[in-house]
């Protein structure tokens, strides 16, 4: 009599779930380092006090724009490239034309819109607590002062 054919081993199933948990933990561990890994110049990142209401710079890259006596906020993107601090609009597409009007559905938030080729300042001076800018193409002076938190 001939054994029995047997099935090509596989590994079993407890080896193959720690691989599983392996690379799970390894996916969450690369996404929340990616997530909070400082994208913008962290001599910006924080609340700052201008004309016009409060800047919030975040190290993710996101801008939030509080006006004076306005109840919505505006929000958009920011980096730093050489000497300059560059202010954009968020791409264009139909996902974020739907988030722009739910948001603003419920509860009055706003995107700013600067433009295609969004808004871009000189830093004349930068220090933990006061950052001078100059809007490119004007004399017009933008000082921020930082809030503490």
């Amino acid at each position: 009599m001939e054994p029995p054919e047997q099935a090509p081993s596989t590994p079993p199933k407890r080896r193959r779930r720690r691989w599983l948990i392996a690379a799970f933990v390894l996916v969450l561990v690369s996404l929340a380092s990616w997530w909070y890994w400082p994208r913008g110049d962290a001599r910006f990142v924080g609340k700052w006090r201008c004309r016009d209401g409060t800047w919030t710079l975040r190290r993710n890259g996101l801008l939030s724009m509080k006006e004076r006596g306005s109840l919505g906020t505006l929000w958009c993107k920011w980096n730093t490239l050489g000497d300059e601090l560059i202010v954009s609009d968020f791409s264009r597409g139909q996902a974020v034309d739907t988030v722009r009007l739910l948001a603003k559905l419920i509860n009055s938030q706003n995107y700013l819109a600067v433009g295609a080729d969004g808004a871009r300042f000189r830093v004349l001076s930068a220090s933990a607590s006061r950052i001078v800018l100059e809007a490119d193409g004007s004399t017009e002076i933008v000082t921020l002062n930082r809030i503490s938190e």
